[in-house]
């Protein structure tokens, strides 16, 4: 007797990935929201004192920089959370929000970097006092530029469980081999001859 091998096709969706991890891609989204947070309270502490000039708020403008980066981020969350289906389109579309989100951190990282530079540079430490630069401006540049690096980290992140999610095998034909049953043989009578 040999084997008997059994093939089954397991029931599939058009579209749905099977080896997506929606949790990593649900961390990913709530760590976003938390940087988009973040984010929005650095570009718009600087509107809350009255006697920051308001050539040194617009004249670099980083908190429209920093609001960008909180929608791109909020964005991206929303994509991250509407993974949970596992549809490709949805991961797909969170993959592009991912590579956008990553790239743009590493632009707003360059940027507020750039201008922490630039304020140490033309000696906006020494007046603190006068412009609030350091309380207003600094301060949450320096809290910019971590965002920004968590941020560029988590949405790489996001972006390799996106490729992984979206590379996965489609669903193939399940074997089942059976065990081959063995059947003792019966005994055979054996004949004597006399000669």
């Amino acid at each position: 007797m040999q084997p008997v091998t059994i093939m089954e096709n397991r029931p599939s969706r058009a579209g749905y990935s099977e080896n997506y991890s929606a949790g990593a891609a649900t961390c990913t989204a709530v760590f976003m929201i938390v940087y988009a947070i973040g984010s929005v309270v650095c570009g718009a502490i600087i509107f809350v004192p009255h006697g920051v000039h308001s050539s040194v708020i617009f004249e670099y403008g980083y908190p429209i920089i920093a609001f960008a980066q909180c929608g791109l981020y909020l964005l991206t969350a929303l994509f991250g959370l509407g993974t949970i289906c596992r549809y490709t389109c949805m991961i797909a579309f969170f993959l592009i929000a991912c590579i956008l989100s990553a790239i743009a951190s590493l632009g707003a990282l360059g940027y507020h970097c750039f201008l922490i530079y630039l304020f140490a540079t033309n000696g906006t430490f020494e007046k603190c006092q006068v412009f609030n630069a350091c309380l207003y401006i600094i301060v949450p540049m320096c809290v910019l530029v971590v965002l920004s690096f968590m941020a560029f980290i988590s949405a790489l992140v996001g972006s390799i469980y996106c490729c992984r999610g979206m590379s996965s095998p489609p669903p193939s034909t399940l074997m089942v081999t059976q065990p081959a049953t063995v059947y003792a043989q019966p005994p055979q009578k054996q004949h004597v001859y006399a000669y």
